[in-house]
């Protein structure tokens, strides 16, 4: 029974309801992207545009800090900024050495505390991860998307025969040993 209480209590919490409101927004963007990421018909031109585009909305997002907050305000019914536990809850105090001064610690509000230690770090990780597989894809779109190009007809884009030729050498370069010398004549045939 204490411990369903204390679940209960933990629920009905401002900080939870505003994670919930904040989790669900990010993982409902990532679910859709995800979804189509993994269908079979998509270009790698499309994955590196949808991580940008992941990368964007999260770096857009660390303003909103009060949108998320007034969505945790309606759950929990409530219609202050002192609803925060931080706030509400007794302020332990660490013990001071005597080489140290109370000067030197950060006193922040339950809202600051949340947004600086918990949300902001949440996003950074995202924004960091997205852009990360952002510079894959586009250092492999770098490489290699011009193949895509020789045979395919649906697309009206037609890359010169000096372009084929520079982005063959430039890829025959890199992967000089799993290459056969004549990759890029073979590349200017398939054209």
């Amino acid at each position: 029974r204490c411990e369903a209480q204390g679940i209960a209590r933990n629920l009905e919490r401002f900080e939870t309801a505003f994670m919930v409101c904040f989790w669900s927004t990010a993982l409902h963007r990532i679910h859709k992207v995800s979804k189509t990421i993994q269908s079979g018909t998509v270009d790698v031109l499309l994955v590196r545009d949808l991580y940008g585009s992941l990368e964007e909305y999260f770096v857009s997002e660390r303003n909103n800090f009060s949108y998320f907050e007034e969505l945790g305000m309606k759950i929990t019914k409530t219609e202050t900024y002192d609803s925060y536990e931080k706030d509400t809850s007794r302020q332990t105090k660490r013990k001071v050495w005597p080489d140290e001064t109370r000067s030197e610690e950060v006193n922040l509000t339950g809202r600051d505390d949340l947004r600086i230690n918990t949300f902001l770090p949440i996003l950074d990780s995202f924004i960091c991860e997205f852009k990360r597989r952002k510079v894959a894809y586009s250092d492999f779109v770098d490489k290699f998307y011009f193949l895509t190009q020789l045979c395919d007809s649906k697309t009206d884009i037609n890359i010169t025969e000096e372009e084929l030729r520079n982005k063959a050498t430039k890829l025959h370069q890199i992967y000089q040993n799993d290459l056969d010398s004549d990759f890029i004549g073979e590349c200017i045939h398939f054209q």
